[in-house]
Protein backbone atom coordinates (compact mmCIF):
# COMPACT_ATOMS: atom_id res chain seq x y z
CA UNK A 1 0.00 0.00 0.00
CA UNK A 2 2.80 2.40 0.90
CA UNK A 3 4.51 1.65 -2.42
CA UNK A 4 1.33 2.60 -4.32
CA UNK A 5 1.20 5.95 -2.48
CA UNK A 6 4.79 6.67 -3.43
CA UNK A 7 4.12 5.82 -7.07
CA UNK A 8 1.00 8.01 -7.05
CA UNK A 9 2.86 11.00 -5.54
CA UNK A 10 5.68 10.51 -8.05
CA UNK A 11 3.12 10.43 -10.89
CA UNK A 12 1.46 13.65 -9.69
CA UNK A 13 4.80 15.44 -9.34
CA UNK A 14 5.89 14.26 -12.79
CA UNK A 15 2.66 15.59 -14.28
CA UNK A 16 3.08 18.95 -12.56
CA UNK A 17 6.64 19.30 -13.82
CA UNK A 18 5.73 18.34 -17.35
CA UNK A 19 2.62 20.52 -17.57
CA UNK A 20 4.19 23.71 -16.27
CA UNK A 21 7.49 25.13 -17.32
CA UNK A 22 7.64 27.40 -14.29
CA UNK A 23 9.13 24.61 -12.19
CA UNK A 24 11.90 24.06 -14.70
CA UNK A 25 12.99 27.56 -15.63
CA UNK A 26 14.23 30.60 -13.75
CA UNK A 27 14.28 34.12 -15.09
CA UNK A 28 17.72 35.57 -15.70
CA UNK A 29 18.14 39.09 -14.42
CA UNK A 30 19.99 41.90 -16.14
CA UNK A 31 22.98 43.79 -14.79
CA UNK A 32 20.72 46.76 -14.03
CA UNK A 33 18.30 44.54 -12.09
CA UNK A 34 21.20 43.04 -10.13
CA UNK A 35 22.54 46.50 -9.27
CA UNK A 36 19.08 47.74 -8.31
CA UNK A 37 18.34 44.78 -5.99
CA UNK A 38 21.71 44.73 -4.22
CA UNK A 39 21.75 48.54 -3.87
CA UNK A 40 18.35 48.44 -2.17
CA UNK A 41 19.93 45.99 0.28
CA UNK A 42 22.80 48.31 1.26
CA UNK A 43 25.48 46.75 -0.94
CA UNK A 44 27.79 48.85 -3.05
CA UNK A 45 28.57 47.78 -6.60
CA UNK A 46 31.73 47.85 -8.67
CA UNK A 47 32.00 47.11 -12.36
CA UNK A 48 34.98 44.78 -12.77
CA UNK A 49 34.55 44.03 -16.47
CA UNK A 50 37.86 45.75 -17.30
CA UNK A 51 39.65 43.41 -14.87
CA UNK A 52 38.19 40.47 -16.81
CA UNK A 53 39.33 41.68 -20.23
CA UNK A 54 41.37 38.52 -20.85
CA UNK A 55 38.09 36.54 -20.77
CA UNK A 56 36.41 37.52 -24.04
CA UNK A 57 33.32 35.44 -23.20
CA UNK A 58 32.44 37.70 -20.23
CA UNK A 59 30.20 40.57 -21.36
CA UNK A 60 29.59 42.06 -17.89
CA UNK A 61 31.02 41.54 -14.41
CA UNK A 62 29.74 43.27 -11.27
CA UNK A 63 30.71 42.79 -7.64
CA UNK A 64 28.33 43.78 -4.86
CA UNK A 65 30.10 44.38 -1.53
CA UNK A 66 28.74 44.65 1.98
CA UNK A 67 30.04 46.86 4.77
CA UNK A 68 31.29 43.63 6.40
CA UNK A 69 33.37 43.02 3.26
CA UNK A 70 31.57 39.96 1.88
CA UNK A 71 30.86 39.94 -1.83
CA UNK A 72 28.40 38.65 -4.42
CA UNK A 73 29.64 38.45 -7.99
CA UNK A 74 27.37 38.60 -11.05
CA UNK A 75 28.47 37.74 -14.57
CA UNK A 76 26.81 37.93 -17.96
CA UNK A 77 28.50 35.75 -20.55
CA UNK A 78 28.20 35.73 -24.31
CA UNK A 79 26.22 32.46 -24.39
CA UNK A 80 24.76 29.68 -22.24
CA UNK A 81 27.55 27.24 -23.06
CA UNK A 82 30.24 29.55 -21.70
CA UNK A 83 28.15 30.29 -18.62
CA UNK A 84 27.82 26.55 -18.02
CA UNK A 85 31.56 26.11 -18.49
CA UNK A 86 32.25 28.87 -15.95
CA UNK A 87 29.74 27.28 -13.56
CA UNK A 88 31.36 23.85 -13.87
CA UNK A 89 34.88 25.25 -13.39
CA UNK A 90 33.89 27.08 -10.21
CA UNK A 91 31.86 24.12 -8.94
CA UNK A 92 35.00 21.95 -9.22
CA UNK A 93 37.00 24.57 -7.32
CA UNK A 94 34.36 24.71 -4.58
CA UNK A 95 34.27 20.89 -4.34
CA UNK A 96 38.02 20.99 -3.72
CA UNK A 97 37.40 23.11 -0.63
CA UNK A 98 35.29 20.51 1.16
CA UNK A 99 36.26 19.93 4.76
CA UNK A 100 35.33 17.43 7.43
CA UNK A 101 31.80 18.76 7.74
CA UNK A 102 29.90 19.74 4.59
CA UNK A 103 26.35 20.50 3.60
CA UNK A 104 26.00 20.26 -0.15
CA UNK A 105 23.11 20.87 -2.52
CA UNK A 106 23.01 20.84 -6.30
CA UNK A 107 20.35 20.94 -8.94
CA UNK A 108 20.20 21.28 -12.69
CA UNK A 109 16.79 21.83 -14.28
CA UNK A 110 15.54 23.63 -17.33
CA UNK A 111 17.67 26.70 -17.98
CA UNK A 112 19.58 26.77 -14.69
CA UNK A 113 22.17 25.01 -12.56
CA UNK A 114 22.60 25.54 -8.82
CA UNK A 115 25.34 24.46 -6.41
CA UNK A 116 25.45 25.25 -2.70
CA UNK A 117 28.22 24.19 -0.32
CA UNK A 118 28.66 24.98 3.35
CA UNK A 119 31.91 23.91 4.99
CA UNK A 120 33.35 24.60 8.42
CA UNK A 121 34.70 27.91 7.12
CA UNK A 122 32.80 28.99 3.99
CA UNK A 123 29.37 29.30 2.49
CA UNK A 124 29.57 29.01 -1.31
CA UNK A 125 26.82 29.40 -3.87
CA UNK A 126 26.78 29.21 -7.65
CA UNK A 127 23.75 29.70 -9.80
CA UNK A 128 23.73 29.81 -13.59
CA UNK A 129 20.57 30.99 -15.30
CA UNK A 130 20.79 31.02 -19.09
CA UNK A 131 23.95 33.03 -19.83
CA UNK A 132 24.29 34.60 -16.36
CA UNK A 133 26.18 33.39 -13.29
CA UNK A 134 25.94 34.36 -9.64
CA UNK A 135 29.06 33.51 -7.60
CA UNK A 136 29.36 33.65 -3.81
CA UNK A 137 32.14 32.54 -1.48
CA UNK A 138 31.88 34.09 1.98
CA UNK A 139 32.86 33.35 5.55
CA UNK A 140 30.24 31.00 6.98
CA UNK A 141 29.16 33.63 9.54
CA UNK A 142 27.63 35.68 6.69
CA UNK A 143 25.59 32.80 5.24
CA UNK A 144 22.18 34.09 6.38
CA UNK A 145 22.86 37.64 5.19
CA UNK A 146 23.94 36.38 1.77
CA UNK A 147 21.01 33.97 1.42
CA UNK A 148 18.55 36.84 1.92
CA UNK A 149 20.09 38.67 -1.05
CA UNK A 150 20.27 35.50 -3.17
CA UNK A 151 16.55 34.94 -2.58
CA UNK A 152 15.73 38.52 -3.61
CA UNK A 153 17.80 38.04 -6.77
CA UNK A 154 15.99 34.78 -7.56
CA UNK A 155 19.26 32.91 -7.90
Amino acid sequence: MKFKKIIFVFFILTMLFSLTGCFLDKNAISVNEFIDIVSKNNLSTTDIHDQMSQYKEINSAIIASSKDNWKIEFYVLDNKENALKMYNTNKSIFEGLKGKTNIEKYLSLGNYSLYDLKTDYYYMHLCRVDNTLLYVKVDVKYENDVKKIIDKLGY
